[in-house]
């Protein structure tokens, strides 16, 4: 019997990355071979604890991955290999497709990277053991068990080969058990086995165990059906205890799995089912078309024998056994018929007895024509070998007609021997021949023939000389056969091997012509920005390329050429050559992108940075000889990209930057024509609108400035028309502060340009009057006051003017039709706009200024619009003030000053919008506070705190346990009261948070103490964290403002009455430092703040912290009493507070 192979033979080693090797410590670290720290390499992020392995490309290490805290393997290269670009990528590759895969069946890949110029990846450490220890521990699996543990396995490999990725070495070794029993799978060191540094072509990857037969035979040429048969050859380890095939050495294994049938697992392991058998007879059929076609058909059928099924396999269907019972019956009746048959023969003849006389003979073999018949042809060479041992085999079957004469039976044996005899003769002498000849014709390096002859000539032969066109087609009672199909099987192994040996050459030759040729040419195209032709260059390998090497002296048929042109390292070398001129184009358009990134910022916000920008660009691609023609096809032109958007930017900025010039210049105008029209210097205004229109601008800033242009000239119109009015009338009235005032007007010359005069005829005073405000803001005497015409008489005099004839027959000022549009612009502009008459509701208005009137109608519309507006949002908040005035009367707990003040503010804010009724109500609500409100006791006020009075009934003090959630009547703010104090958890760093009353704290002392008398209050407080950062706690008594400013460096306390604001203001600048000496709050103990504080006079009597008086500098009366009878708590950091006692008088009747 051949020994088996251990587990120790089969565990994966660190190159192939796999954690087979690691022993089952109870803790981590426990079991890893320790080295000095000097030894142990470093990589960020990971602390190495010591060595699990080491193999032929690197050595495992045993780590913790310090961010998570996560025990991991890290796989390092070893230093002989940290320049080898292969076993770099190889390295890379199998992170990758780890990192890539992410299933819970496979073992994933954490990070990968270099440290110390060494190439390393970090794993998932499995805390476990192999399935190999596991089955030199404890023996063999049971059929239920290994169900368990394999289908996790099998749907691993079907995720896998769904990923593009065939792991080509599943073995015992390969798959771990961790300490619940699940099972992983390893090792993707194989996984592209094609760049592996350490296998040369045309060697065997894999464990001889457990590789599949067309795996051993080539291992390029494999699918997932490879790791189908591997995975089966680990199921029947784990099922019978051995692998399917045995041998005293790699090569006896290896034959075993190309040619030997596969040993019966139920006669291995008699209790294993029928189901199981047949799943791993399909798993290990040496052709690959019999097994299953993907992980997935293997799962479905252990699903099906999980839930006690039979599989979906038939046995007709697989290849035979090597304890096939048919097969053995087959072989047993055969031998059976020729014993049979020469013991007839013996017992005819009886060579014991001498000599017979002829006549007592029962028959002649002449007797028997069809026997003979075989005999004379046999001996003849007139009929093929093939068809003697058909008729043979016919003139043996009992079914022939009478059956085969018993005399004869040794005559029929001896014919058979005979016939057997001269098949191995004629195949030896064949085979020895086709061997000569073959060695002939391989020495002369005739490939092409070679392969010709065994494939064609030969089997010709054999036809020839036999009758069989293979040794297969020879029946299995030929004696032979084996020793035939070895000297065959020679034949084809010669071929083979000198096939792959010229296609190698030829690879060879074709890398030395791409390194050679090739490779300089590429350089100079990609020199000159070529790159579309170096790619072309590098093209698939064509026949071409074989007439232009030496390989063409290669007589290799058309099937092995192109074998050596799709050769992996051939195609796999010019993949890195495209990728070599891909990354130098992506190198160089980095840099173009660079380019335009400065000179983008050169031009920005530049008018004509847009045109300066393409300039650049056009000169930097001609100076680099970089043409669209010539990028590679599969690659993104990432710098035109960047480009055509960081041009299309500058466009746009220099677009909107002219926009902005223009709408900044419409905008400056528009404000200045404002400014005119506000002192009436209409013409001024008119001016400036044409000058805008001079300018370029957007359409509708153009239609605008026509409109207001028409709009200034109609009003320095109606002005002149108004002047003319002034000048030609002797006598007027205008009013003077609402007041008219008639009289004689003088000095009427030139009204536009300087005051007039009207001397009051009732008053004999003088008043000066302007039409403008520019003449009414002309220097004049101090005590002499210009008086600007009224709104209402501008309208009036212009009424006049328009009733007046041209002066000295010309045309008119203004035409009747523009009347009425003049007259509403002048009300529009020096009266109430909302009140300029438009046309009546349906009226339209047409003619030349239609346009101007539609205007004038839409913002008279917004103004009257705005205007109702703000009315209902004045009136919306004075229902809500008047809401909260009834509720603070209604409440019965807002003092009596509060109440007036508020009644006060209500009558000052609303008093346009009041009604009769309303101020009625309002008057009998403050009639109301004339009478005495009734008395609140303590009690009724804060049920739950504990209130203590003195014998006499007197209130002693009254004490808020947060705790015991006494909280009623506080006001949490950002506070909770939740059965752990009073608690502020996030604390309040801002200015504006801190300030806020509602975020306080806070209790109203007035509806229950006199807060006119001396009131003593004790807050026992507790900080929340340690190391917190500085903090400012405020606590306020009754109008006053006790600062504990507690930082590590100089703490100090402080107070102030008045505004929470101002006294932070006061703070902030010092203005508020204490004499007294506050050395801070304890960092980890509670402690209790004790103020005493006379209200009435605003004098803080005494500050205690944790029992220790507090320096206060002598008696300070502080004026301000902003907040009189409130209590809160503030501040900066979290903090607790676990109780508040006051002491005070209680409130009297």
């Amino acid at each position: 019997m051949t020994p088996e192979p251990s587990p120790a033979e089969n565990s994966p080693g660190p190159d192939s990355g796999g954690l087979g090797e690691r022993p089952r410590p109870s803790s981590r670290g426990a079991g890893v071979r320790r080295e000095s720290p000097i030894d142990l390499p470093k990589v960020e992020g990971f602390l190495i604890e010591g060595v699990l392995g080491s193999g032929a490309t690197g050595t495992v290490f045993s780590g913790v991955q310090l961010a998570v805290d996560r025990p991991v393997a890290i796989k390092f290269l070893h230093p002989d290999l940290c320049s080898d670009k292969r076993a770099i990528v190889r390295l890379q590759r199998e992170a990758r497709a780890a990192a890539r895969l992410g299933h819970p069946g496979i073992i994933s890949a954490v990070d990968m990277g270099v440290s110390q110029g060494r190439w390393w990846y970090a794993m998932e450490l499995v805390e476990g053991i192999s399935l190999a220890e596991r089955i030199q521990e404890k023996g063999t699996l049971t059929e239920r068990e290994a169900i368990r543990l394999f289908v996790p396995i099998v749907d691993a490999l079907e995720h896998a080969h769904g990923m593009g990725v065939i792991h080509r070495d599943v073995k015992p070794a390969n798959i771990l058990i961790d300490g619940r029993g699940r099972a992983r799978l390893v090792d993707l060191g194989l996984a592209w086995a094609e760049t592996d540094p350490r296998v040369t072509s045309g060697g065997t990857l894999g464990t001889p165990h457990y590789i599949s037969p067309e795996q051993a035979r080539s291992p390029s040429d494999v699918d997932g059906r490879s790791d189908i048969w591997s995975l089966g050859a680990t199921l029947f380890h784990a099922l019978t205890g051995r692998p399917p095939f045995v041998g005293e050495s790699v090569a006896e294994v290896l034959s075993g799995v190309l040619h030997k049938p596969l040993p019966d697992p139920r006669t291995l392991t008699p209790g294993l089912s029928r189901g199981m058998s047949l799943v791993l007879r399909k798993c290990l059929s040496q052709d690959p078309n019999l097994r299953y076609r993907t992980p997935l058909d293997l799962l479905k059928d252990l699903e099906r024998l999980r839930e006690r099924r039979l599989p979906k396999v038939r046995a007709d269907e697989l290849e035979p056994l090597t304890d096939d019972p048919g097969r053995a019956l087959r072989l047993a009746g055969i031998v059976a018929l020729v014993l049979v048959a020469i013991g007839g023969w013996v017992a005819w003849w009886q060579p014991w007895s001498g000599p017979v006389d002829q006549g007592t003979r029962s028959m002649d073999v002449s007797e028997w024509p069809a026997l003979d018949e075989v005999r004379r042809g046999l001996e003849s060479n007139t009929i093929s070998l093939r068809r003697s041992e058909e008729s043979l085999t016919l003139l043996a079957s009992p079914s022939l007609g009478g059956g085969t004469p018993s005399g004869l039976l040794g005559d029929l044996a001896l014919l058979r021997l005979e016939w057997d005899r001269r098949l191995d003769a004629a195949l030896d002498a064949l085979l020895t021949e086709g061997s000569v000849h073959m060695s002939r014709v391989l020495s002369g390096g005739d490939l092409a023939e070679a392969a010709l002859y065994l494939e064609q000539e030969l089997p010709r032969r054999m036809i020839k000389a036999t009758g069989y066109s293979s040794i297969e087609e020879c029946p299995q009672s030929f004696s032979g056969k084996q020793h035939a199909l070895l000297m065959w099987q020679g034949l084809v192994d010669q071929v083979t091997t000198a096939r792959a040996a010229g296609i190698a050459r030829v690879v060879k030759d074709l890398e030395r012509y791409r390194l050679e040729v090739l490779h300089p040419r590429v350089q100079g195209l990609v020199a000159a920005a070529r790159y579309r032709d170096a790619l072309d260059v590098l093209g698939d390998p064509s026949m071409d390329w074989l007439s232009k090497t030496r390989a063409a002296a290669m007589r290799l048929d058309g099937g092995d050429l192109e074998r050596a042109l799709q050769s992996d390292a051939l195609h796999s070398a010019l993949y890195r050559d495209r990728d070599d001129v891909r990354n130098r184009w992506l190198l160089v358009d980095g840099e173009l992108v660079a380019f335009l990134i400065k000179e983008a910022g050169k031009n920005e916000g530049q008018m004509y940075g847009g045109e300066a920008f393409g300039l650049a660009w056009s000169q930097e691609l001609e100076r680099r000889g970089v043409i669209a023609e010539q990028l590679p096809h599969d690659s993104e032109w990432r710098s035109a990209k960047t480009y055509e958007s960081m041009h299309r930017g500058l466009v746009e900025q220099e677009t909107n930057l002219q926009r902005e010039q223009t709408q900044d210049f419409f905008r400056k105008e528009s404000n200045r024509s404002l400014g005119f029209a506000s002192q009436r210097e209409f013409g001024a205004a008119r001016d400036t609108w044409a000058g805008v229109l001079e300018q370029p601008g957007s359409l509708s800033d153009m239609e605008v400035a026509h409109l207001r242009m028409r709009e200034m000239d109609l009003l320095a119109s109606s002005m002149e028309l108004v002047a003319r009015v002034v000048r030609g009338q002797g006598e007027m009235t205008l009013e003077v502060k609402g007041i008219p005032r008639s009289g004689i007007c003088t000095e009427t010359e030139d009204p536009l340009m300087r005051p007039f005069r009207l001397l009051d005829r009732v008053t004999g005073v003088t008043h000066l009057f302007a039409l403008t405000g520019s003449v009414k803001a002309q220097a004049l005497p101090s005590s002499q006051r210009v008086v600007l015409v009224s709104g209402g008489d501008l309208e009036r005099l212009l009424l006049d003017g328009l009733s007046l004839p041209p002066d000295d027959g010309t045309k008119r000022v203004l035409d009747a039709s523009e009347a009425p549009l003049a007259l509403a612009l002048l009300r529009f502009h020096v009266g109430d706009p909302a009140l300029a008459p438009l046309p009546s509701p349906g009226q339209t208005m047409g003619g030349p200024d239609a346009a101007l009137w539609a205007d004038l109608e839409h913002r008279v519309a917004a103004i009257r619009s705005s205007r109702e507006r703000l009315a209902a949002d004045q009136q919306g908040r004075m229902d809500k003030a008047l809401m909260r005035l009834r509720e603070q009367f209604a409440g019965g707990t807002t003092s009596l000053t509060a109440l007036q003040v508020s009644y006060g503010d209500f009558l000052q804010r609303y008093d346009d919008l009041i009604s009769t009724e309303l101020r009625q109500e309002l008057e009998e609500l403050f009639g109301s506070l004339t009478r005495a409100p009734a008395r609140v006791i303590p009690e009724d006020l804060f049920p739950g705190a504990q209130i203590v009075r003195d014998r006499r009934g007197a209130l002693q003090r009254v004490r808020f346990d947060f705790v015991e959630g006494s909280s009623q009547g506080w006001l949490p703010g950002l506070w909770s009261t939740d059965g752990d104090g009073l608690v502020l958890r996030a604390g309040t760093p801002g200015d504006h948070a801190f300030l806020r009353e509602t975020n306080a704290a806070r209790l109203d002392l007035a509806p229950a103490f006199n807060v006119d008398e001396r009131i003593v209050v004790r807050f026992h407080l507790e900080p929340l964290g340690v190391g917190e950062p500085d903090n400012e706690l405020c606590l306020t008594v009754a109008g006053m403002h006790v600062f504990f400013v507690d930082r590590k460096s100089d703490p100090f306390m402080a107070y102030v009455a008045g505004t929470l604001e101002k006294a932070l203001t006061s703070l902030r600048r010092g203005k508020l430092r204490s004499l007294a000496k506050f050395e801070g709050f304890p960092s980890t103990q509670p402690t209790t703040v004790e103020i005493s504080l006379q209200p009435r006079t605003m004098v803080l009597e005494e500050v205690r912290v944790g029992g220790r008086r507090l320096s206060l500098g002598g008696v300070r009366r502080i004026s301000g009493r902003e907040g009189r009878g409130l209590l809160a708590v503030r501040s900066r950091v979290p903090i607790r507070v676990l109780w508040i006692e006051v002491e005070a008088r209680e409130r009297d009747e």
